[in-house]
């Protein structure tokens, strides 16, 4: 949807493959000008591009959360120089937030099987329901906020001091060479074919 727009003449200009719309005179529209709507080939290029970029890179980060275990994920952030604070951060939103989506469906599943008729739901009934949401986002909002308070007392009682400790430890081995070897050959591959272009 975000690449939908950039395939058309009126944000890409260029050659057009396909003209839908042709006016016999220029339209001037807030900051763009044109004589037709039509889907462009640089558009159509680009829009594929940002879809293939956007695509491996979460497949990558979908492949690398399935594969490689939380705490050592933090640690190679940490290894790599990332701010602690935002590896503190990150590491406490990953264990907390299932917490609190239990705590929103639990809720959730206690009114749904005392209150909620699906048969007689006129308007007022709706407005209820409205007003009942709302006032649980409140509620889970006060929750996680005394949540992190009781969490960070009882990380400070236990001698946290603001640095995340892992016990595991990391060991190259012949794999991570060879796959760091295969890594730098193909990036340099890709940089010498874009070269040549």
């Amino acid at each position: 949807m975000v690449a939908f727009p950039a395939i058309f003449n009126i944000m890409t200009p260029g050659e057009p493959l396909i003209t839908f719309i042709h006016f016999d005179r220029t339209i001037h529209f807030w900051l763009f000008q044109f004589t037709d709507i039509s889907i462009t080939k640089e558009g159509a290029l680009g829009a594929l591009m940002f879809i293939s970029r956007v695509s491996t890179s979460v497949s990558l980060i979908v492949l690398l959360t399935l594969t490689t275990r939380w705490a050592d994920v933090m640690k190679s952030l940490q290894t790599l120089g990332v701010p602690r604070i935002f590896v503190l951060v990150l590491s406490m939103t990953y264990q907390y937030i299932f917490l609190l989506l239990r705590l929103i469906q639990e809720m959730h599943f206690a009114k749904k099987s005392r209150t909620i008729n699906k048969t007689n739901m006129n308007r007022e009934g709706v407005n209820k329901e409205q007003n009942w949401v709302a006032s649980r986002i409140g509620t889970v909002l006060m929750k996680s906020y005394k949540m992190s308070e009781e969490i960070h007392s009882a990380m400070v009682s236990r001698g946290f001091h603001g640095e995340i400790k892992s016990h595991g430890t990391f060991k190259v081995k012949n794999i991570d060479h060879a796959w760091t070897a295969f890594s730098l050959v193909f990036i340099m591959a890709v940089v010498w074919l874009n070269y040549l272009k």
